[in-house]
């Protein structure tokens, strides 16, 4: 029985093979990348599932390839080193304990977060609030120094500083109950149940006042528009009793005969007599003038514009629109008669041009006097003896020296022929003139042509309503 009993404990031992050593000598704590490597392959020889027939091969396969991958890198491997030194970290870490907690509903999370949060709200209030009362203690403690030093009054200064700082602090708001968390989910609760009730009683006052609104835009609408169709009733009114007006003269042979004026009676009383309209009568400079003088006066959109320039013309209306249409056509040519004029004076032998300058010095009222007069006559005389060929080598020296050139009208009298400084200059000064007065001859004519389209279209609206 003893034997047997051996026997079985002999059975029942387990060694170490010869193989399985070898694996815990392949490579050292202190071996290199590349002995692992080397180690690696030899161990993969011997238990890759292709050459080894245990069940357990594909096993100890993986395993040696997630053995040689944690060995190759130096932070695993470092790290490796550290567990098998301390050994595996604490499993028991914070994630323990909350596992092993009483679990909670959500009224009592809620409930100790409303807790929470109250005492943390109640604290800081009242942090804020000592530290608003410390400021101004401060602050105008240190005023309160300051103007005791430097006043006489001592005592006073400091008692009225002392009711001014108890005073700031009464102001500051104390932190209440009423104000934290709790009591304003509380109340949040009852605005949003009360605006919930009202919200018809508010949505009816909406239409109401919308409504009001309404109605009262409607009426201000309907006010001008009754004041509107007013004014064009009384512009209507105004244009028939022109149409239907007459003026008359009245005469008395008495008071001609007596040598007394015309608009003077025997009374003493005055009759005013309106002038007589003149009709197709000639036309001066003058006119003209005075009639492109009350264009500019009253522009288009002017209500009867064309009747007011008549009236203050003492003409018709028909012969005010067709001068100014001719006007309008004749502007062209009157440029070109002003060019012919002055290349026939131009023309002139010197001695009539002496004679033409004498007597615009005498006739001629400038307003700088002397100065503008030689000017004027210098000017003159800069539009005549300029060749064309002068005329191009000025225009090319103006080009090469532009302005801020140093000495710059001395090198364009220098390159232009037969011609001084003061000449070039006078002659500048004569083309800037000539086309200055092109370019407001040209506006006056746009302001002709604008102002005829629109008395045009006036015409047809008020044909179109009529």
């Amino acid at each position: 029985m003893r034997n047997l009993l051996l026997f079985i404990s002999f059975g029942l031992c387990v060694a170490w093979e010869s193989f399985e050593l070898e694996i815990f000598d392949v490579v050292e704590e202190d071996a290199s990348s590349a002995d692992i490597k080397k180690a690696y392959r030899k161990l993969s020889l011997q238990l890759h599932p292709d050459k080894n027939d245990k069940p357990d091969a594909e096993a100890q396969f993986r395993n040696l390839v997630a053995i040689y991958e944690i060995l190759k890198d130096e932070k695993k491997r470092l790290r490796y080193d550290r567990v098998l030194v301390e050994g595996l970290p604490n499993w028991r870490n914070p994630l323990y304990y909350y596992r092993r907690y009483r679990k909670m509903g959500g009224i009592e999370t809620s409930i100790w977060l409303i807790v929470l949060t109250s005492i943390i709200q109640f604290a800081v209030s009242w942090t804020a609030y000592w530290e608003k009362k410390f400021e101004i203690r401060e602050v105008l403690g240190s005023k309160a120094k300051k103007q005791k030093k430097q006043s006489k009054k001592k005592g006073t200064i400091q008692d009225e500083e002392i009711d001014l700082v108890e005073e700031e602090i009464k102001q500051i708001p104390k932190p209440r109950v009423w104000d934290l968390v709790p009591f304003l989910c509380i109340r949040l609760c009852i605005w949003t149940a009360k605006f919930i009730v009202s919200t018809p009683q508010l949505y009816k006052a909406y239409q109401e006042e919308k409504q009001k609104k309404e109605e009262k835009a409607k009426i201000e609408e309907e006010e001008r528009l009754e004041e509107e169709r007013r004014v064009k009733e009384i512009d209507a009114e105004r244009k028939h009793r022109k149409k239907k007006t007459h003026k008359f003269e009245e005469r008395n042979g008495d008071i001609y005969s007596a040598g007394l004026p015309p608009s003077v009676e025997e009374s003493g009383s005055v009759i005013v007599r309106p002038e007589p309209v003149i009709s197709g009568g000639f036309w001066t400079d003058e006119d003209i003038a005075e009639l492109v003088k009350l264009m500019k006066k009253y522009p288009p959109g002017v209500p009867a514009r064309w009747e007011k320039i008549a009236e203050v013309m003492n003409r018709t209306v028909a012969e005010i629109t067709k001068i100014a249409y001719r006007e309008k056509n004749n502007i062209h040519r009157s440029e070109a008669r002003f060019e012919n004029a002055a290349e026939d004076k131009c023309n002139q032998p010197n001695e009539e041009k002496e004679d033409e300058t004498a007597l615009v010095k005498k006739k001629v009222k400038t307003k700088g006097g002397k100065f503008a007069q030689e000017a004027l006559s210098s000017d003159a005389a800069a539009d005549c003896n300029w060749s064309q060929k002068q005329q191009k080598a000025l225009e090319t020296a103006l080009g090469q020296y532009p302005k801020g050139s140093l000495e710059r009208w001395d090198k364009v009298a220098k390159a232009v022929p037969g011609k001084t400084k003061e000449e070039c200059m006078l002659r500048i000064r004569y083309l800037a003139e000539l086309i200055r007065k092109k370019k407001e001859e040209e506006e006056e004519e746009r302001k002709v042509n604008e102002s005829l389209q629109e008395d045009e279209n006036m015409k047809e609206s008020q044909s179109d309503e009529s």
